[in-house]
């Protein structure tokens, strides 16, 4: 079963276990997606696992329900050939790597500062973030991309994640000329020598990826590494606006702006709700039945604001005790295995910008306001001035 949400093979409409709380709340609806607080709320309020009545899926949305490192396996246990997969991955992104793109982060992360300083105002999504990103993130993984259309097929996926409805629809329509060619960049004489692209498929030659799953390995790490990233970073700029504290810190710290990042991701997690599927026998979760092979909403922003977890979890906190352990990234067997290149990224730009910049304004007269995305919680604009 994919990640997307099948409305078309619901089965019965409510959960065997009669325990099971039922939310009769649509979180992929136009106003759930432009304000998903009350909905989270909601969620977390009804039980450590509900059942959403009109996807016929249960959700979690509190912080680690106390049973679900333990009786869920599909969380925490990969099965043999996927964790060798990933032990193949891990090998790719090594140490050596990631400090060769770290370095080539720090510099571009100068270029496009200095570019920003000089204009004065700017817009923080599509004149420093999205740029930056599209420029280093290509490079990392090894592979050539149209900068061009690399964004609108993450509105894409992001979209397929949720149901196949309106939002997804339209944005398969904007991108569906392009399919080919998007495609094809995945292949193997796309890949830049000695990349972390070229490098699986020489693992798949060499046998520690399965034949022909290079390709989906490329193409899950490339996407999975824009958007998400984006929005992070945005949401840090934002929120440093806001926190004249959190900023003067920052500018008196700036070896230590990795923090803001991961504050922001806890704040306004970018991937709000993945899913998941139950075990064939079904399983145990907060203290009820699931059944088997019945999806599963993990919604992550929820429980990234979960109080059970996280004091006052609506105030952006640089000081927050215990602050990488957000759940943005996932967890245990499934998280993320790129986050040290988003977290790198990130580091890079907010650290020049802070070093820079003695002030950071937010021009706009309203809070930003976000894409309608299925899964994907981000800014359509950020209207910023700098001060050198």
């Amino acid at each position: 079963m994919s990640n997307a949400v099948d409305t078309a093979h619901r089965g019965h409409l409510l959960p065997s276990d009669p325990r099971v709380p039922i939310l009769d709340i649509d979180p992929y609806c136009d106003e759930v997606i432009d304000n998903p607080y009350p909905f989270d709320q909601a969620l977390r309020d009804a039980g450590p696992v509900v059942w959403l009545k009109r996807y016929a899926m249960y959700a979690v949305g509190r912080f680690k329900p106390e049973s679900l490192r333990d009786k869920n396996p599909l969380m925490e246990v990969e099965p043999d050939v996927h964790a060798r997969a990933r032990s193949g991955m891990l090998k790719i992104m090594s140490p050596t790597a990631m400090r060769e793109a770290r370095s080539r982060f720090d510099r571009k992360a100068e270029e496009y500062v200095e570019q920003v300083i000089a204009k004065g105002t700017f817009d923080g999504v599509h004149e420093l973030v999205e740029p930056y990103i599209i420029d280093v993130f290509p490079d990392t993984v090894g592979i050539k991309v149209n900068p061009e259309t690399v964004l609108l097929f993450g509105d894409l996926n992001f979209n397929a994640n949720g149901p196949f409805n309106d939002l997804y629809r339209a944005a398969f329509a904007r991108v569906e000329k392009y399919l080919p060619e998007f495609e094809e960049s995945f292949k193997r004489h796309n890949m830049i020598p000695g990349g972390m692209g070229a490098q699986m498929y020489e693992a798949e030659d060499a046998g520690i990826f399965a034949k022909g799953t290079a390709i989906g390995f490329v193409r899950v790490l490339f996407r999975g590494g824009f958007d998400t990233t984006i929005a992070g970073i945005t949401a840090a700029l934002y929120q440093l606006t806001q926190n004249h504290e959190a900023w003067d810190w920052m500018r008196a710290n700036p070896e230590k702006s990795m923090l803001a990042f991961d504050e922001a991701l806890r704040h306004v997690s970018p991937f709000r709700v993945s899913h998941r599927v139950t075990i064939e026998k079904g399983c145990e979760l907060g203290g009820v039945q699931l059944e088997g092979d019945k999806k599963v909403g993990i919604f992550m922003g929820a429980a990234n604001r979960d109080p059970r977890k996280w004091r006052d979890p609506q105030k952006f906190d640089l000081q927050r005790a215990d602050l990488s352990s957000h759940l943005a990234f996932g967890a245990g067997a499934h998280k993320c295995i790129g986050l040290l290149v988003a977290k790198y990224e990130a580091e890079a730009l907010l650290k020049a910008l802070v070093r820079r910049a003695s002030r950071l304004e937010f021009l706009g007269a309203e809070p930003p306001s976000y894409k309608r995305i299925n899964t994907l919680r981000t800014m359509k604009a950020l209207p910023l001035r700098v001060s050198a």
